[in-house]
């Protein structure tokens, strides 16, 4: 299931490189997420961490300041047991891309 939410992108990070002769290119990106409204111990946001397949997304944009207002897409799929949600695509708030140029 795919679902776009607006939201904060906080960070990005990405590995690619070599580990013991087995190759790896792996994208994390960090989201901005609010404590839910029941939590008498946490107030405000919070940041969470998301896997985000190889590094394409990130170089896409690496040159971006953040954080980083955005349409995030995040797709979730399951094995039938339990779920993971994943980021497919982060298109930058146009606004903040017109204040950069």
């Amino acid at each position: 299931m795919l679902f776009t939410v607006p939201t904060v992108v906080t960070g990005m990070k990405r590995f690619k490189g070599d580990v013991d002769g087995k190759n790896y290119d792996t994208t994390k990106v960090y989201i901005e997420e609010s404590f839910a409204s029941d939590n008498a111990n946490g107030r405000g946001f919070a940041t969470s961490e998301y896997a985000a397949g190889k590094s394409e997304l990130f170089e896409s944009l690496q040159k971006s300041s953040f954080p980083l207002h955005a349409d995030v897409t995040f797709e979730t799929v399951t094995n039938g047991k339990t779920s993971q949600t994943f980021v497919r695509k982060i298109v930058p708030k146009l606004a903040q891309v017109n204040a950069k140029a």
